[in-house]
């Protein structure tokens, strides 16, 4: 079965042109969302993933993504649990 509800939530292009890609991955294996980021070079070569997902059954959302002039990437975003809600 096919993953649902993979949304991308932001980008951001770095001084050399590169992409950066961020957003929210469910693998379908019922343990929420996993944040996600992934960076592009200018020729649209895939360089690199990562996705984050917390100990518990929570849901983690990458919601914002920048890129300095020194070319490091800085994410944002949440966590949603059932027993603590939205938490930043």
């Amino acid at each position: 079965e096919p993953p649902e509800e993979d949304e991308l939530y932001a980008l951001a292009v770095g001084p050399a042109g590169e992409l950066v890609l961020a957003g929210r991955v469910d693998f379908g294996n019922g343990e929420g969302w996993d944040a996600w980021i992934a960076k592009f070079d200018p020729a649209g070569n895939h360089l690199w993933t990562r996705n984050h997902h917390g100990s518990d059954s929570s849901s983690d959302v990458a919601s914002g993504v920048a890129v300095d002039q020194d070319g490091s990437v800085v994410l944002v975003g949440y966590r949603i649990s059932a027993s603590n809600g939205r938490n930043i």
